[in-house]
């Protein structure tokens, strides 16, 4: 296809146009080198305050978009993700074709399964005071916009079949 690996860099840093560039490209610092802590994750996860502090409004709704073709690429199976060092590089396309890079840490199969675990047996009750499930957390679209690490982990473990490995994780771990 038509890369763009080519292109000389500039050794100067210019500040980049405001505008959609045609190929998104996004990194996620996270806890790479340090210990695995589930509750930092879950924490994360069930505030939905992942990334926050990079956003201003406009990033935001720009980030709905990002969410959005993070779903599709991953339920459709056509998201890719290669793994090196502990970091995993997310290649997936939107359904308007548009193309998307991702980096982030990687999560191990017993990490993800730690976090899904610590999610679906967090306390939680409904304003009426019953217990209620915390299984939309861990759900796709919900992994996409409040967690994407877990979701690109999830499919390096589970290539191109994310969507049933969250159900099996989901059905193995709810409180009984």
């Amino acid at each position: 296809g038509g890369s763009k690996a080519g292109r000389a860099e500039s050794s100067k840093k210019k500040r980049k146009p405001s505008g959609p560039p045609k190929e998104t490209e996004g990194s996620f610092t996270g806890t790479a080198g340090d210990e695995f802590d589930a509750d930092e994750v879950v924490q994360a996860i069930v505030r939905g305050d992942y990334g926050e502090g990079r956003e201003s409004k406009g990033e935001k709704a720009f980030d709905t978009f990002t969410a959005a073709a993070r779903v599709f690429s991953v339920e459709q199976g056509k998201a890719s993700v290669e793994v090196s060092d502990g970091t995993l590089t997310a290649k997936f396309k939107g359904n308007s074709g548009k193309k998307y890079v991702e980096t982030c840490q990687r999560y191990s199969t017993d990490e993800i399964q730690a976090v899904f675990r610590a999610v679906l047996n967090r306390n939680s009750t409904s304003r009426s005071g019953r217990r209620t499930s915390n299984a939309h957390f861990v759900s796709v679209s919900s992994l996409s916009e409040r967690f994407p690490p877990l979701l690109w982990s999830l499919e390096a473990s589970y290539p191109k079949r994310v969507v049933s490995a969250v159900q099996d994780l989901i059905d193995r771990y709810k409180p009984s």
